[in-house]
């Protein structure tokens, strides 16, 4: 399946035309034609309209539903956090539009099927958003996340959908439980939970973990900046 990242636009162009050659104008739906409630889009991904391929020439209209040469179609999806982990398939179907109905025209439509990974740790810049803004989305610093993308040369200047890596990706061993796992990598337990929708407060052995490590840790008045770890208040012996 193709693979994408919270927040990372899936655009996927679909042409559809009379394979016929009689220029009978097509429409693209979501689901399976036989079944409407079977293969449904992904929460919050939508099919577009986009007009008429200008590469694919018309025929001469001779009725109400012919005359077209290849209708353009979006398939646009912004998947959203809690939907990492897992992999959506969907379908569309693409019959004759119009007065085409019964179990004629069913035969003549087709459904084409894609599937979407949605992985962990991968994150895309939305419009106007900063390092900062998406470090503070997971409770994280935003250093944390400049430090995991060797490629960003200047964290101020990140384009939009810039993909990123939030952190590693960490296999989980027999002996880890939640708070263990937090404690390794200077973390909580309720950010690794929030970084991982498919997991629970019991680990299993082998899962992958999405971890965000802390890598500075600042005072309560930088937390507004995207840390979210108080340092340690020294001890203080009397003299």
């Amino acid at each position: 399946p193709l693979t994408t990242g919270v927040g990372c636009p899936v655009v996927l162009r679909l042409t559809a035309a009379d394979a016929g050659g009689r220029g009978y104008c097509m429409v693209v739906k979501a689901g399976r034609g036989a079944n409407a409630s079977d293969g449904l889009l992904p929460p919050g991904a939508a099919v577009v309209y986009q007009g008429e391929a200008s590469e694919v020439a018309a025929p001469p209209k001779m009725g109400l539903y012919d005359g077209c040469g290849a209708s353009d179609y979006q398939f646009v999806w912004y998947p959203k956090r809690g939907q990492e982990a897992q992999v959506y398939s969907f379908c569309v179907n693409v019959q004759e539009r119009g007065l085409c109905v019964g179990a004629a025209c069913a035969l003549r439509a087709v459904d084409r099927c894609f599937a979407v990974r949605v992985a962990k740790c991968r994150y895309c810049l939305g419009p106007g958003e900063t390092l900062m803004a998406a470090a503070a989305k997971y409770k994280t610093d935003w250093m944390q996340v400049w430090g995991a993308n060797p490629t960003i040369t200047d964290p101020d200047d990140v384009a939009l959908y810039t993909p990123l890596t939030l952190g590693p990706i960490y296999t989980v061993r027999v002996t880890d439980t939640l708070q263990r796992a937090a404690d390794r990598f200077g973390t909580t337990s309720d950010n690794i939970l929030g970084a991982n929708p498919d997991v629970n407060a019991t680990l299993q052995a082998g899962t992958a973990l999405c971890v965000l490590p802390a890598v500075c840790l600042f005072g309560p008045a930088s937390s507004a900046a995207g840390a979210f770890l108080d340092a340690p208040t020294p001890a203080v012996s009397p003299l």
